[in-house]
């Protein structure tokens, strides 16, 4: 490569015009130089760029129960007409591709043991040889789970009808499954260990579904409802389990009434239009009450209960008045004591419990007697 220099230096004298106002100007040269680069090359380089290619699949995720899938690989280079894959299992398998495009089947054979498993992956290299280089491209597959499980509510009530809502599903991408079992246990202090029962199965399916509830009701304290989906495909097996606790519904809202001499009844379900009142109770020697389907018992703390507070687990309540000697009659209350009560309406047991919150007695002309008590309850399902 050769490179010229110009250099060109111009002067020029500048002369000042004759002007009769100007007075002892000085003339001054001026120089003016300009600076003229050129430069030529006479060489041309060349640069040469080695082939390429990107590979794409078209597989990202398999299930268990896939033990045998197609993988469509696409080139974006004209000039590639085979690859090679490794990885896993698979050490140097030529694939053809023609036109862009070439096809292999996997298999659960081409995993490491301990990557075809729901959860796992594996990767994978396609090698495409050129003339003078290389290029290579790497996936991989996953092992996705196929079962799913779902509970709406985490945890049901012992007495209560409120219903957790419970989902199974079961899905592969290429091959059936083979069987598909729902099932259903119960485990507890006296059985630690579920004993199942097949609430609903299937077979050779890719897709599967299946719906069902629990209900507290048909349960009891301290029971644990176990409910699992397991499908089946050869040696290959994947389940899925879910346990339900039962647990005890909690008296949350309170009301206050109050038995007066002139307000002498009091209902504890009052009764819809139409209907009959339930859970009555009456003002008895102006400072005790009676009823003719209201039974009570009076509660101790440190006897029935550590505290009062335990009435407010509903299961405690029912285990304390179901074990009691009731009476419908109590003779005078103090301000501070507690009577726990059951009342039938209908098909339905209601129980609760009632704090005296107040008494009031007085001699003085029309004055009220009586006395005023917040009480809680729910109903038995």
């Amino acid at each position: 490569m050769d490179q010229k220099y110009i250099f060109v230096i111009l002067i020029q004298e500048i002369k000042p015009i004759n002007d009769l106002t100007m007075k002892n100007n000085i003339i001054y040269s001026f120089i003016l130089m300009m600076f003229v680069f050129a430069s030529c090359d006479d060489d041309e380089q060349v640069v040469n760029f080695l082939p390429s290619s990107t590979v794409t699949v078209d597989v990202d995720k398999v299930t268990v129960f896939d033990t045998s899938f197609p993988v469509n690989f696409t080139s974006t280079s004209d000039d590639v007409n085979e690859l090679i894959i490794s990885g896993g299992e698979i050490e140097g398998r030529s694939v053809a591709i023609s036109n862009h495009v070439g096809a292999t089947t996997f298999t659960a054979d081409d995993f490491t043991s301990t990557n075809w498993v729901p959860g796992e992956s594996e990767s994978f290299t396609s090698l495409i040889n050129f003339e003078n280089s290389q290029s290579t491209t790497v996936f991989n597959i996953s092992v996705a789970e196929a079962l799913s499980l779902e509970a709406s509510k985490a945890t049901v009530s012992e007495y209560d009808s409120t219903r957790s809502y419970l989902g199974f599903l079961a899905n592969s991408f290429f091959q059936n499954i083979g069987n598909i079992t729902v099932e259903l246990g119960v485990k507890n202090a006296a059985q630690p260990v579920p004993v199942f029962d097949v609430i609903a199965e299937g077979a050779n399916v890719m897709d599967y579904s299946y719906n069902d509830s629990v209900i507290g009701a048909d349960y009891s304290l301290g029971d644990t409802v176990v409910v699992k989906i397991t499908g089946v495909s050869g040696k290959y097996t994947e389940s899925k389990e879910v346990e339900i606790p039962v647990i005890s519904k909690v008296l949350a809202s309170e009301s206050v009434a109050t038995l007066t001499s002139s307000s002498n009844k009091f209902a504890f379900l009052p009764a819809e239009e139409g209907g009959v009142d339930a859970g009555v109770i009456n003002l008895y020697n102006i400072k005790g009450f009676n009823s003719s389907d209201v039974m009570f018992v009076k509660i101790e703390e440190g006897e029935q209960v550590e505290s009062f507070d335990d009435l407010d687990q509903f299961s405690t309540l029912v285990s304390v008045v179901d074990k009691a000697n009731l009476t419908s009659q109590v003779e005078s209350v103090k301000k501070g004591e507690v009577y726990a009560f059951k009342y039938t309406y209908m098909y339905w047991d209601y129980y609760g419990y009632m704090n005296i919150d107040d008494v009031f007695l007085t001699d003085a002309g029309d004055a009220e007697n009586g006395f005023s008590f917040i009480y809680k309850q729910d109903k038995k399902d």
